[in-house]
């Protein structure tokens, strides 16, 4: 009791409240960027389909034009609100959330669930996934596949005849 009126107890109650202080403060900043967000999730499909009629109208110059000046502007505003592109490379793990495979093939060269290519890359504002990466992800050997496939099979079957 008397170690809470002396110099060094308000010296820890100020150091108390300090640190309650920055944590409050990144807290508020991380719900910020959470909901920021959430929020531009909604603008993506704009984004994708701007995309699209880009792709469709290339040759066209008053369209590229157009479709240039649109889509920098949606760019520019991204980048004023923090969010940030990242990409996913070759070997990669395949992180749910923040990574989605779009397509699934077998290979002896990676692992499974590790990224055989990048698609398209994602999206985030601090740390907050906008829109997840795109790849097509690995199954693993093919071969390792089916020994699996066989052991489930046999364990399945030994199963099977010990409940009868």
């Amino acid at each position: 009791m008397a170690d809470k009126y002396s110099q060094s107890g308000y010296a820890r109650q100020v150091a108390l409240v300090e640190n309650n202080k920055r944590m409050r403060g990144a807290n508020m900043a991380d719900s910020k960027s959470a909901a920021r967000a959430s929020v531009l999730q909604s603008f993506l499909p704009a984004l994708d389909e701007m995309d699209v009629i880009g792709a469709k109208y290339e040759g066209n110059a008053f369209a590229g034009t157009l479709q240039s000046g649109l889509t920098m502007e949606f760019q520019n505003n991204l980048q004023e609100l923090g969010v940030s592109e990242f990409g996913v490379e070759s070997g990669d793990d395949v992180v749910m959330g923040r990574v989605v495979a779009v397509e699934e093939q077998f290979s002896e060269e990676f692992g499974k669930g590790t990224v055989i290519t990048s698609l398209k890359s994602g999206l985030e504002i601090q740390g907050n996934t906008v829109r997840p990466a795109e790849c097509v992800a690995s199954l693993g050997s093919e071969a390792a596949a089916a020994a699996e496939e066989e052991e489930a099979a046999a364990a399945a079957e030994e199963e099977e005849t010990a409940a009868e």
